[in-house]
């Protein structure tokens, strides 16, 4: 079981600079990921590139789970986003690097 106050906590980033997030910004974003019937929708969402994303796996880097917030170019909007995903698309189009076959993540072109 997962606490979910409104807690900061400091994620490790696989070996990159620590993320701190505020738990509730992290649910807020969270949800804005797409609900995918069969699968609990607290633990398993997919990201508008269709890549599978765990809650666990916030700001893992080493985990093909992992995802990060992405801020929307030009506005203050947020999406959750595969971290390849978020990092591939940077501040300008969105850029699908990594999406998914069935109940697992694959890179496109693999």
């Amino acid at each position: 079981m997962r606490e979910h106050g409104g807690k900061i906590q400091k994620v490790s980033n696989g070996g990159e600079k620590t993320m701190v997030r505020s738990n509730k910004t992290t649910q807020e974003v969270w949800k804005k990921g797409t609900v995918v019937s069969g699968f609990d929708s607290t633990e398993w969402r997919k990201d508008r590139c269709g890549a599978w994303i765990s809650w666990n796996k916030y700001g893992d880097r080493n985990s093909i789970y992992g995802w990060e917030i992405h801020h929307i170019a030009g506005g203050t909007d947020t999406e959750p986003l595969q971290w390849e995903n978020n990092v591939a698309t940077g501040e300008g189009r969105l850029t699908c690097i990594v999406t998914s076959s069935a109940n697992k993540n694959v890179k496109k072109g693999s």
